[in-house]
């Protein structure tokens, strides 16, 4: 029963997610001729040339990367990426017949709306630990080879070559530039959705008041603390330093804190991209 429910709520996912991809691709960028980038601009581009739906070019040019797929991450994860495929290929099809006398929006408005509901689209596909199929899988393979790349990036470097070619048969500069802002605008929805919105920040702070700073943290403020030994470079003195990793948003409660008990307090506040453990990522789930 348990696996039933797991599959029912992973399939769901992807059936939405799948869904919300293609309502972009289909309502707001084809008909301003607007590449997503990926394997979906070159089933644009094929169709501009041959006539036949994007939704089958699609379908017929993933067939040999699923292929790839099922070699490099096994038969669960092929089968996920064949179904979310699939979905994508249909609601392509099939969205412009029944959403036909849809209103056409304009090019900012359509690479806005476009460009969100793609990387949306991907990034719940992605949680689920599947592919869309297309570059999806590319990416994957290329995230175990370099893991310090983020996801958005490799799309965004797939895409932007990939929109030169289209540019250089069918484009023109406006298209050009629109297109890679629904790249951008894709890759950071994606990255939002993976990854979460709210950035973290690692905190140290030197004060002569530091347990009383460091009990406020953490009976007030509900912040982890960590006590560094350290010595003065110019004094010599034994110093204690605190250090806190805390959501951007708590940020200046922090500063309040530190600058109520010891205004001659020292603070050094620098942006951390991950942050692994309670109340962060849980180190444990697979990277995507």
């Amino acid at each position: 029963m348990q696996l039933f429910l797991f599959l029912l709520k992973k399939y769901s996912f992807i059936t939405i997610a799948s869904f919300l991809y293609a309502l972009g691709l289909t309502l707001f960028l084809e008909p301003n001729r607007i590449v997503p980038g990926g394997v979906t601009g070159i089933a644009m581009l094929l169709r501009g040339l041959s006539g036949i739906a994007t939704g089958t070019w699609y379908l017929l040019l993933n067939i040999p990367l699923l292929l790839f797929g099922l070699f490099q991450f096994g038969l669960r994860f092929s089968i996920a990426g064949l179904y979310s495929t699939l979905m994508i290929s249909i609601f392509a099809n099939v969205i412009p017949v029944f959403l036909a006398g849809f209103p056409q929006v304009d090019l900012l408005a359509g690479t806005v709306a476009g460009g969100i509901l793609c990387g949306l689209g991907l990034g719940i596909v992605f949680r689920q630990h599947t592919t869309t199929g297309g570059l999806d899988i590319l990416v994957k393979y290329l995230r175990k080879r370099f893991p310090y790349i983020k996801t958005g990036m490799l799309f965004f470097i797939f895409d932007v070559i990939i929109i030169l070619v289209y540019a250089s048969v069918l484009g023109t500069i406006n298209l050009i530039i629109y297109s890679c802002l629904v790249v951008y605008l894709s890759s950071k929805t994606m990255d939002t959705v993976l990854y979460g919105m709210d950035s973290a920040e690692l905190i140290y702070i030197i004060s002569n008041q530091s347990q009383e700073v460091a009990r406020q943290l953490l009976y007030e403020l509900g912040v982890g603390v960590t006590n560094l030994q350290a010595k003065g470079g110019f004094s010599a003195g034994d110093k204690q330093v605190i250090l806190c990793a805390v959501k951007k948003r708590f940020t200046p409660e922090v500063e309040e804190i530190v600058k109520n008990i010891d205004q001659s307090a020292f603070l050094i506040i620098s942006s951390a991209s991950e942050i692994y453990g309670e109340g962060f990522k849980d180190f444990f789930i697979e990277k995507i």
